[in-house]
């Protein structure tokens, strides 16, 4: 499932992701990778190619 958030006011739980797991992020779009708990994954930063984003994904999905 895919979630679109407004980045200049994210809700708590969203802020609390970023804020742990990627402080680093700076360029748009951010892109959290959950489990169905809300648990991290996997993060990014920046655009992807498609080959990126089928990487990024192939990562989740081993990690579960």
């Amino acid at each position: 499932m895919a979630v679109a958030i407004d980045c200049d006011q994210p809700d708590p739980e969203v802020q609390e992701l970023w804020t742990v797991h990627m402080p680093w992020a700076r360029s748009l779009p951010f892109v959290f990778y959950a489990d169905e708990k809300g648990q991290f994954l996997h993060g990014t930063s920046g655009s992807r190619s498609a080959a990126e984003l089928l990487d990024d994904i192939e990562q989740v999905v081993a990690r579960k």
